[in-house]
């Protein structure tokens, strides 16, 4: 399972093939589409900005990226 990339930076799994991006700013938000995610046997990895995603983004090429339409910062 993925952590947040809010802090430490991300922590992908070479041997997970499906990484999907959660780009949002609510966490209430995040955490659901994060549960729904897995139990449909994706690995996550959530970001709570635009400056975070980017850091993720350095590390890791996820299958889908979803972004909250509310981060004008792209």
């Amino acid at each position: 399972m993925a952590t947040s990339t809010d802090d430490a930076g991300p922590n992908p799994d070479p041997l997970v093939h499906h990484w999907v991006l959660i780009v949002m700013s609510d966490p209430q938000q995040r955490r659901i589409v994060r549960r729904l995610l897995e139990e449909a046997g994706y690995a996550v990895e959530e970001a709570s900005s635009v400056a975070a995603a980017l850091r993720c983004l350095a590390v890791m090429k996820p299958s889908l990226v979803i972004i909250d339409e509310d981060l004008v910062e792209l």
